[in-house]
Order: C-alpha cells, then sequence, then structure tokens
C-alpha cells in the first residue's frame, strides 16, 4: 500500500487519543525526551499533528532511509542535523520520516498503557511494537485478516500454519511458499520506516477498509471502530500549505468533495474516497510505473460520473506513463549494454581519500 499506509498510521493513532492513551496535541518530546529537531521551537511544540500533517518544516530526505536502517536511530541522533526547508508551521513538505516517528512513539507509548507501565519507560526502537497496535487497533477490529504491517512475522506465520500451501527445496530443505491471489501484495520490506509505508494487503480485506472509511469509522458489521468526531480529524485541512489531512490530500475532484492519496515502493497506488456519495475506489498495481493515479482516475470517471466517452487515460495521463515506460525501457537497455565484466576505473581511489563530513 506504500503511503497510503500513512491514513491507517492517523487513523489508529486518533484512536489511542480517543481512549485517552496519548494526546495529539502534546509535544512528542514529552512522550520521547530523546528526539530533537534542527531548532528549538520545532523540538519543544511539534506534536502528533505536526508529524503527521507534514508541518516540521524538514525535507524528505528519503535518501536516510537507505543510509540508516533503524529509524529510531536516525530519529534520536541524526533529524537534528537536518536543515528545514520552512519554518515550523510555515510550509509543507512530503516527509517519511515524521510518520514513522509519529507511528513509533504512539506504539511505545500504547505498549507501555497495555503493560501498565509509566510512560517514561516506552522508548524502543522496535517497530514490532507498531505492527502489534495496528493489528489490535485497526486490522482485528475490521476482519482484515490478510493484512499486515510486518512483512517478515507475515511469512513465518505462513510456514507455520497448517493451512499454508509450500514445498521443501529438495537441494538444500528449504521451506517454499506458494502465495496465491489471497495474499497481500507485497513488494519490498519497509520495516524500518514501517508507519509511513509498509502496510500491505489483498484485495478482500480492502473492500472492509473502504467499508470504513465510507462509514465513517464503523465496520462493515456496523461496530464502530473510530467514533465519526475522530474519524473525521483525519479529513480536516490541518497543513493548508497543500491540503493535507492526517494521511489524505483534501483535494476536490470534478467539483465533488473527495480526498485522495497514493502510494508507491516497487509497486503504485492510489486511492480515492467521495464522502458525499459513499463512494470509494482503490487502486493497486503490481508495477513501479505510476499506472495507480491514472487508472482511479479513470474508474471514478465512468462509475460515478458516468463518462463512458472517457474510455482511456487523458491524453496528459497516457503521455506520462508512455514516458515513464521509455525511461524504464531506456535504463534496462543501458544496462544490457554495458560491458562485462566492468572496466576499471580510470582515476585511482586514492584521489578520493579524504575527511568529508556531513551533520547528518
Amino acid at each position: 500500500m506504500g503511503s497510503t499506509s500513512k491514513a491507517m498510521n492517523g487513523f489508529v493513532i486518533s484512536r489511542l487519543a480517543e481512549q485517552g492513551i496519548l494526546n495529539m496535541t502534546r509535544p512528542v518530546v514529552d512522550y520521547r525526551p530523546s528526539v530533537r529537531f534542527n531548532d528549538s521551537t520545532t523540538t519543544l511544540n511539534a506534536n502528533f499533528v505536526d508529524l503527521l500533517s507534514h508541518q516540521t518544516g524538514l525535507p524528505r530526505a528519503d535518501l536516510a532511509i537507505e543510509m540508516f536502517n533503524n529509524t529510531g536511530d536516525f530519529l534520536d541522533n541524526h533529524v537534528r542535523y537536518l536543515e528545514p526547508s520552512y519554518k515550523f508551521r510555515d510550509g509543507a513538505e512530503y516527509q517519511n520520516h515524521m510518520h514513522a516517528l509519529a507511528g513509533l512513539v504512539a506504539s511505545d507509548v500504547y505498549q507501555c498503557n497495555q503493560a501498565k507501565r509509566p510512560t517514561s519507560d516506552c522508548k524502543t526502537n522496535d517497530f514490532k511494537n507498531w505492527y502489534a497496535m495496528m493489528k489490535a487497533e485497526l486490522f482485528d477490529p475490521l476482519n482484515m485478516t490478510r493484512t499486515t504491517g510486518d512483512l517478515g512475522l507475515w511469512m513465518e506465520d505462513e510456514l507455520r500454519s497448517d493451512s499454508a500451501s509450500s514445498s521443501v527445496d529438495t537441494a538444500t530443505g528449504i521451506p517454499i511458499l506458494e502465495f496465491s491471489w489471497d495474499d497481500p501484495m507485497v513488494s519490498v520490506d519497509f520495516s524500518w520506516v514501517a508507519p509511513a509505508e509498509a502496510v500491505s494487503t489483498n484485495a478482500e480485506d480492502l473492500v472492509k477498509y473502504l467499508k470504513f472509511l465510507l462509514k465513517k469509522g464503523a465496520s462493515e458489521n456496523g461496530t464502530q471502530v473510530l467514533s465519526p468526531e475522530a474519524f473525521s480529524n483525519s479529513f480536516v485541512v490541518h497543513n493548508p500549505s497543500f491540503s493535507y489531512g492526517l494521511g489524505w490530500a483534501i483535494l476536490p475532484y470534478r467539483g465533488k468533495s473527495s480526498y485522495w492519496h497514493n502510494g508507491g515502493t516497487t509497486m503504485t497506488c492510489g486511492v480515492r474516497i467521495f464522502p458525499e456519495d459513499s463512494f470509494g475506489v482503490f487502486v493497486l498495481t503490481n508495477n513501479s510505473v505510476d499506472w495507480g493515479a491514472p487508472a482511479l482516475n479513470h474508474i471514478i470517471d465512468r462509475l460515478l460520473f458516468g463518462d463512458d466517452s472517457n474510455t482511456a487515460f487523458s491524453d496528459a495521463e497516457q503521455e506520462k506513463v508512455n514516458a515513464d515506460l521509455a525511461y524504464n525501457a531506456a535504463v534496462a537497455q543501458a544496462y544490457e549494454s554495458l560491458p562485462t565484466p566492468l572496466p576499471l576505473p580510470t582515476i585511482n581511489s586514492t584521489a578520493f581519500l579524504g575527511t568529508y563530513e556531513n551533520g547528518v
């Protein structure tokens, strides 16, 4: 689900606030004192709402996801060196680490609450707490039995399951799982920034989630998982710089009120709901080309607006898809044309020896 995981993260944190486990407007540093930002204003004031709606002013810095496989360590020891692009609450730049921080802190507080330990004793760097919280507070109440935020644990469960369809590699003795269409669509393990993009699911569970969205916080059997008031908080424009709520872009579509988000890891997806029409569409793809948004809009145009004349993507959308396909083909061709083995570098490595420093 990529970045559409962010909305789920926001819903669960809102549920914890509703239960009195945490306060969404309380500074996060009160819960995790080791967190430091580049300036004292952000450090002393940034709360869950700020983190979930991209209001810290920090740059995107996604390269750091590849450099630091322990997000907890990165948040404690490196975020303070990220120079903001905007002043606190004075602009917006999409920031995956802040959603990870919100989810990590919330899950630590949640686990302390479950164990009846003081909040001061809550700090961990373990996102498995977040997976457990999401399962208990959202996936289980919605009966989303084929949804996970922990790809590794899910695969372990499949190996242990009596119902798992598996065979054994005769050469190594290692079990081989044979996944079916009932399994979550998974691509890459993003556990180090899990709350921002790690949820994987399947079509059947997505229907249950869509019903939750259209029923304003209720499950398909009518149980109110999240109160209408707490549910609606996700769709308030908390960040007017780009009309963003708690994991949702609040943007009209063809004159109708709608909430939207896309996602992408090595696959792309998109979701848009129309609350006044009780209508929503979720698209998952198995390709890194951005099919999600144009496919989503195409389905909406036909089903909600009755626009049968729109039998293909718009010219602009098709042009973008064609450009993505051409780029991918060009990259593949470039790799194929590389000599084997690769030639040695023409500049001796000693030319690069030295001391290089960056705060992050």
